[in-house]
């Protein structure tokens, strides 16, 4: 499972770059795939790069290309089931570089 999401996660990455010309994906990364174990299931997380991120429009974009993404997966992948798609934003990594901004403003608080 983990082989193919990230045989998954390369060809999504790589069509986001080159397939489409949707503005409201410019900025999105990918940061893992999960697949399920009867390989009909991919749960695609992805984050935001750039100045100002719009997670909705990104998300209606997403949603709106995962059927598109999910025929050009079944063409690169030589596999018997092509995932469903189902696109969510990475919380993890969005609380994770809140909790940075913290400590890094720790020193400056304590001299206050």
């Amino acid at each position: 499972m983990a082989r193919v999401g990230g045989e998954v996660r390369e060809v999504i990455a790589e069509f986001l770059r080159r397939g489409l010309d949707d503005p409201r994906l410019d900025g999105v990364a990918l940061t893992r795939v999960r697949v399920s174990p009867d390989l009909r299931q991919a749960w695609v997380s992805y984050t935001l790069l750039g100045l100002k991120p719009d997670r909705e429009a990104a998300q209606r974009g997403l949603t709106r290309a995962a059927g598109l993404i999910r025929r050009t997966l079944g063409e690169r992948l030589e596999m018997r089931h092509t995932p469903a798609l189902k696109f969510s934003f990475d919380e993890d990594l969005a609380e994770a570089e809140r909790l940075d901004a913290l400590i890094r403003d720790l020193p400056r608080q304590e001299e206050e």
